[in-house]
């Protein structure tokens, strides 16, 4: 009876570590964020260890730039710099894709 209760904590126990974490941002750059203009500008936030996470601007269309890729660390953290635009049109969008995708509204 012990056996079977130690087997279904180590199945509970590995189901809730094997979860995939959610891409995430801080605070600071969610909807209506305002970037420095004419710099590289830092994203950064958290995913699970060694998930891929991909910053995309809506400004880099007009540049025809790629998306900036990174890898996690074993901590789930991770951090981007995008080159930011001279003034123009706005606001802009920042699409963060990982696991999920988040939309940044409003980015000035």
């Amino acid at each position: 009876m012990k056996q079977g209760t130690l087997w279904a904590c180590v199945v509970v126990t590995g189901t809730a570590c094997g979860a995939v974490a959610d891409v995430s941002l801080p605070a600071t750059l969610g909807d209506g964020c305002v970037l420095q203009r004419e710099t590289d500008a830092a994203v950064y936030g958290f995913a699970a260890p060694g998930e891929v996470v991909s910053v995309t601007p809506s400004w880099f269309a007009d540049q025809q730039l790629e998306p900036v890729s990174v890898t996690t660390d074993t901590k789930g953290q991770w951090r981007v710099t995008v080159p930011t635009q001279g003034v123009g049109p706005g606001p802009h969008t920042l699409k963060v894709t990982g696991g999920n995708t988040i939309l940044v509204r409003h980015v000035l």
